[in-house]
């Protein structure tokens, strides 16, 4: 009979491991705060502002270690959208992790803006295959200027860049 509760013990347990690596998707809900750029063109030179902005979007990754992994995300927000991806650190530990992001951050706009960004993030895994994560990130310009060429009766371009957003966004994820 003991051999019995001992394989009934063992085989409960195994259910109960959460994955700590393997792909993932999930959405997200974020806000990102306000930044000024400056703008040149045709001699003219102005201020731009990005505004406050919150946003829906989707992330997906794989984390090809217990602490290490990949991701990559898309988001539509009010005032403009972005795309990025990059790497996590996180700690290897099945219900509440925490971490470290960094990666690169892009705003589509004329023209396209770079942004290094590095965040820190928690998760919580109440159940084997969902999350729910926070993560807090900042975004630095990975150029000074960014210049959209003259194309036609389309005058150049010269963006700016002094600093970057400051972005919280909330996550679920789903682990396979």
């Amino acid at each position: 009979q003991r051999p019995c509760v001992l394989l009934a013990a063992t085989a409960a347990r195994a259910e109960d491991a959460r994955p700590l690596h393997g792909p993932w998707v999930g959405a997200i809900a974020s806000t990102s705060s306000r930044f000024t750029v400056g703008i040149r063109e045709e001699g003219r030179t102005s201020e731009g502002e990005f505004e406050t902005t919150v946003g829906l979007g989707v992330r997906a990754g794989y984390d090809f270690l217990e602490y290490a992994g990949v991701w990559a995300e898309y988001e539509e927000e009010v005032h403009y959208g972005s795309f990025g991806g990059g790497l996590r650190l996180i700690t290897p530990t099945e219900t509440f992790r925490a971490g470290l992001s960094a990666g690169l951050r892009f705003i589509p706009h004329e023209p396209t803006l770079p942004f290094f960004t590095v965040g820190l993030l928690g998760e919580v895994r109440p159940w084997r295959h969902l999350g729910f994560g926070l993560e807090v990130a900042r975004g630095w310009p990975l150029k000074g200027e960014v210049t959209r060429a003259q194309k036609g009766s389309t005058p150049q371009r010269i963006i700016t860049l002094d600093g970057g957003p400051l972005r919280v966004a909330l996550g679920l994820s789903w682990y396979f």
